[in-house]
């Protein structure tokens, strides 16, 4: 956990970067952790989740792969040092592609006059990278709510974002049902 905290600190500090995003770099951080049965008995096992937010530009297969080889080839070694029997298992649990900037596309210049707010490129995850990277679909997100309460204890969406939703439906299904 601490070579992936490290990596991601030199991300941080060396990019690639885009500053369109609200987090301008590329992410990691361990988000589980989970191990042991008591404070007097070594663990036979422990285990640990952690996510890669990759920008479009940024391979996030390959800084996988970088772990890996680092996790290997200095950290294995030297826990095999002390137990013979240790070693380190990698299980990828999902993965999907960074999103892309759809601004110029035909769905975002559908969208643009309805939408109540533009925020930009956001820094989370969505199903819309599959669609664009695989599908060949170019995606926007829209929805209501903020980042800032999401993802967390007591997460939320105020009521006046859903108002705001329930307008730009109601403005959606008015464009889609007028004459072409």
């Amino acid at each position: 956990m601490a070579m992936i905290a490290e990596r991601a600190e030199e991300i941080a500090e060396n990019g690639p970067f885009d500053h369109d995003f609200t987090v301008p770099h590329s992410t990691m951080l361990a988000t589980m952790i989970s191990g042991g049965v008591a404070t007097n008995v070594t663990p036979d096992l422990c285990s640990f989740t952690f996510e890669i937010r990759s920008l479009p530009t940024h391979d996030a297969q390959a800084e996988l792969e970088f772990l890996k080889t680092r996790a290997n080839s200095e950290i294995l070694p030297r826990m095999q040092e002390k137990c013979a029997e240790t070693g380190i298992e990698w299980e990828e649990i999902f993965a999907y592609p960074a999103m892309g900037d759809n601004t110029s596309s035909e769905g975002f210049a559908f969208f643009r006059d309805i939408m109540p707010e533009w925020s930009g490129k956001v820094s989370y995850g969505s199903e819309g990278g599959v669609f664009e990277t695989i599908g060949g679909i170019p995606s926007v997100i829209v929805g209501p709510g903020s980042i800032r309460q999401a993802h967390k204890p007591d997460e939320f969406v105020e009521v006046e974002q859903l108002s705001l939703c329930l307008a730009f439906l109601g403005k959606l299904a008015a464009k889609i049902s007028e004459p072409a």
